[in-house]
């Protein structure tokens, strides 16, 4: 048996997708469209979706961001990594918020102008 899912009209770059503790599904990206990075949530049974928090990006029209999220259920918190390619003087930008999804509250954990590497993966882990 499978269980599929559909969305229509959803922004170009959606394509994280965590399961919630409270039922339904977080999506993360980005929309190329607006210039904003994106968290939805989708609750269940077919519900319409509602956007948890919007992270403003640039891109001057050459690449799209990385976007990684991850869920932290010790905090039910969201963290989301929002990684910015070179733009056309060499500057990357990497920054890392925790976003409350009950409030859409984000914080601003780090923020790197120039990265070491490219982000692949962000993984929780716990404190001490």
């Amino acid at each position: 048996m499978s269980s599929h899912v559909y969305y229509q009209n959803l922004p170009d770059g959606i394509h994280n997708v965590l399961i919630s503790m409270h039922g339904g599904l977080y999506l993360a990206g980005f929309d190329s469209k607006r210039r904003v990075c994106l968290v939805l949530y989708a609750p269940p049974f077919g519900e319409g979706l509602r956007v948890v928090t919007e992270l403003p990006y640039r891109d001057y029209g050459r690449y799209t961001p990385t976007v990684i999220t991850t869920h932290d259920p010790l905090r039910d918190s969201l963290y989301v990594l929002l990684y910015q390619e070179p733009d056309n003087l060499g500057i990357e930008q990497m920054s890392l918020f925790r976003v409350q999804p009950s409030t859409g509250a984000q914080t601003l954990l780090n923020a790197v102008a120039s990265p070491a590497w490219r982000p692949v993966a962000l993984i929780p882990e716990q404190d001490g």
